[in-house]
């Protein structure tokens, strides 16, 4: 068959959806099937979508037919230290992290469960850090999140190298909310 004859594969992305809503419609995807969040999806969404061929994802060749991957977490600096933890229970879950750690230049590093472009990161502080003057950001690439905090009513980027900047995000009821979308071929 010609080149040009073959059936194209596509991804329909709306053009104002909400992070939230993107991970949302992922999540259902996984759990109720693809139709269905499918379907959810367009009874929400009145924007007219953008069709992407496969292909356009990735600058050195098509990657195929194309997986949306949801993930993301509730993370703790808990304990006499403030480490890092994820947090999960009956309320909180945690997907697709595999591990977490502090870095060398103090900002906290998720390592995500697979390898894939990102197509968005998003870090929420919850109402007890938001009460504190915390601010989250995160960095990403194919791999992982580099996350940084802010302290505002000290004015400066906290260093989680050091315990009492740990202390400041840290605590019982203290969580940021990490959520990402990755894209890649279909594994």
């Amino acid at each position: 068959m010609p080149r040009d004859a073959r059936p194209r594969r596509h991804l329909t992305i709306p053009t104002r959806v909400s992070v939230v809503t993107a991970v949302v419609v992922a999540l259902l995807a996984g759990l109720i099937g693809a139709g269905a969040a499918t379907a959810a999806a367009r009874a929400y969404i009145t924007s007219s979508p953008v069709t992407v061929q496969a292909g356009e994802f990735n600058p050195r060749g098509s990657i195929g037919a194309p997986q949306l991957m949801a993930g993301g977490c509730a993370i703790r600096f808990s304990g006499s230290t403030y480490r890092p933890v994820k947090h999960y229970n009956d309320a909180h879950i945690c997907a697709n992290i595999t591990t977490l750690r502090i870095t060398s230049s103090g900002q906290l590093e998720a390592n995500f469960a697979r390898r894939a472009a990102v197509v968005s990161i998003t870090v929420d502080e919850d109402e007890t850090l938001t009460e504190r003057g915390i601010m989250a950001g995160a960095s990403g690439g194919v791999a992982k999140a580099n996350i940084s905090f802010y302290d505002t009513k000290a004015k400066r980027r906290l260093n989680l190298t050091k315990r009492a900047d740990r202390a400041r995000i840290g605590g019982k009821t203290a969580n940021i909310w990490l959520s990402f979308l990755q894209v890649g071929p279909a594994q």
